[in-house]
């Protein structure tokens, strides 16, 4: 089990999820969905958790409805996070990553779990300090919307304006399935 994320940047919308909407998704594929709407901290505004035949899921959004987070297998989180991109509206960018940003991945309201899972699969390489197509440049900055690139910041611990969010990184992903 690892952590991942779903979220969307909170400054290029004034729109959020609210609890209320993810809910009945969540409950129609699985059944034994069990919500807690207990504020814990920041990170975790409204608790679901379930089981499935890869093992316990809990997952928990933002206060500010921007972030789902999702501890789970990889496939239970892929499958969580497609969920979670049908319920945000499709002008805005849903990006799926692990927690310590060693990828990441647009979520389009076309990209099914199976594919999910191919293109992290695919960013699984046998270095642990280098990705096989990004140079450091490319690591440390993301395009802009008129391709300029533009340096990442992180508000609240979590990603904010592009996409690869790790310089280096320690080991390979390890995910269960």
């Amino acid at each position: 089990m690892a952590t991942c994320l779903a979220l969307f940047d909170d400054s290029s919308t004034t729109w959020r999820l609210e609890p209320s909407a993810l809910t009945p998704g969540l409950q129609g594929t699985w059944t034994n969905t069990i919500t807690d709407p207990a504020t814990l901290n920041e990170a975790r505004g409204f608790t679901w958790s379930f089981q499935t035949s890869s093992g316990p899921v809990e997952t928990y959004l933002h206060t500010d409805g921007t972030c789902l987070y999702i501890d789970a297998a990889l496939a239970d989180a892929a499958e969580i996070a497609c969920l979670f991109r049908q319920y945000v509206p499709g002008s805005i960018e849903v990006i799926f990553c692990d927690q310590g940003y060693n990828f990441d991945l647009v979520i389009t309201r076309d990209t099914t779990p199976a594919e999910l899972i191919r293109r992290v699969d695919a960013l699984s390489w046998s270095s642990p300090d280098a990705h096989p197509s990004d140079t450091e440049s490319e690591r440390n900055t993301a395009a802009s919307s008129d391709g300029a690139p533009r340096q990442l910041e992180r508000r609240n611990g979590r990603p904010r304006g592009g996409r690869r969010m790790r310089t280096t990184r320690a080991s390979p992903p390890r995910w269960s399935r």
